[in-house]
């Protein structure tokens, strides 16, 4: 039975997260610190969870992710990203308690061709595991407008960990920019656990739909009578009731509408002219 209990409790270790100060270097952290959560931090994660499923807006977002989540991720930034559908192309958002301007931290995120990508390749490198990069001095990226601004905040190493959509594609990506001696395999197993409900709680916060609901309604569209842009229909009724789906059902059919309407008796007209 003990040797039993000593199994499970070894299955349940976190799994290390991974260093790297050279883009083409990656080595392993030792897992002789990594134990299973405590009560405590069970309870936590648990409250995470659910303030998660209760972010219907900015401010809700906000307020979870720079207050309870700080409890188990003790972070000075949170930037989250998520692709539009072209590689290296996102929706970004940040969030911190500090004097930050998100926009800007945001922008500085999507134009960076440093230390994104590293990130993004170690990730895919280590089997779409958490990965931790150092920022500071002495790191890889000094001309990094990224890394500077995260040296402004004090926040030198960044935990990252992000989710691939049916193709194995990358889906979302989500950064903490931490100081040096908050970060360990606690704080990796952890990232692993809640960056899921990240990713649900800006879906939620920008009202879009998720990879489910989407083909969900591609189906209802493709059974449908009539055209498969009836998708649009269920959509808008899915985002915001009936009047999201009368509004999109109007933006899809009028002006389509319109232009024939308009351009038919012009056409009739000159229909005989050879010229």
């Amino acid at each position: 039975m003990e040797a039993g209990k000593r199994q499970l409790a070894k299955q349940r270790l976190p799994v290390p997260p991974v260093f790297f100060r050279l883009p083409t270097q990656v080595s392993s952290m030792p897992s002789d610190t990594a134990s299973v959560l405590d009560p405590l931090e069970l309870e936590s994660l648990m409250l995470n969870l659910d303030a998660s499923l209760r972010v219907h807006a900015r401010h809700h977002f906000f307020a979870w992710t720079q207050g309870l989540l700080q409890n188990l991720i003790e972070h000075e930034l949170l930037i989250c990203a998520l692709c539009s559908g072209e590689p290296m192309s996102f929706h970004v958002d940040s969030f911190a308690t500090s004097a930050v301007e998100p926009a800007l931290l945001s922008d500085v995120f999507r134009q960076d061709t440093s230390v994104v990508p590293h990130l993004i390749k170690a990730w895919e490198d280590n089997d779409f595991r958490p990965v931790t990069c150092e920022t500071g001095d002495g790191s890889a990226f000094p001309g990094s407008a990224l890394a500077r601004e995260l040296a402004r905040i004090e926040a030198n190493v960044v935990l990252a960990h992000g989710t691939y959509n049916v193709a194995g594609k990358l889906a979302s990506f989500f950064a903490f920019a931490c100081r040096s001696g908050t970060l360990g395999p606690r704080q990796t197993y952890l990232a692993e656990l809640i960056v899921p409900f990240l990713q649900q709680g800006v879906v939620q916060e920008h009202g879009w739909l998720g990879e489910r609901e989407f083909l969900i309604a591609v189906a209802i569209g493709m059974i449908s009578p009539g055209p498969v842009v009836i998708t649009a229909t269920f959509v808008g009724y899915l985002v915001a009731g009936f009047w999201g789906a009368a509004a999109a059902t109007v933006g899809i059919f009028l002006p389509s509408f319109l232009l024939i309407l308009i351009a038919a008796p012009i056409l009739r007209r000159h229909r005989a002219n050879r010229n």
